[in-house]
């Protein structure tokens, strides 16, 4: 599931980790229900205000379903 507090927020892809077994689908015994699995790096800025250390960051893996594009 996507964490909440990362929910709404901008990061950046940082690694295309492939087609993993997605647990949403895998739990109903549906199948593998493959979907691709990146790893997003956010600032502590972007998650936790601007008095956070600038040089923090913080990286999850998420799959490709939570995920939005923003330009």
């Amino acid at each position: 599931r996507l964490p909440r507090y990362v929910r709404g927020h901008a990061g950046t892809i940082i690694a295309d980790l492939g087609g993993q077994i997605y647990p949403e689908v895998s739990a109903r015994l549906e199948g593998d229900g493959a979907e691709r699995l990146y790893t997003v790096r956010f600032t502590a800025q972007e998650l936790w205000g601007k008095d956070s250390n600038p040089k923090d960051t913080l990286c999850i893996d998420l799959w490709e379903p939570y995920l939005e594009v923003t330009e």
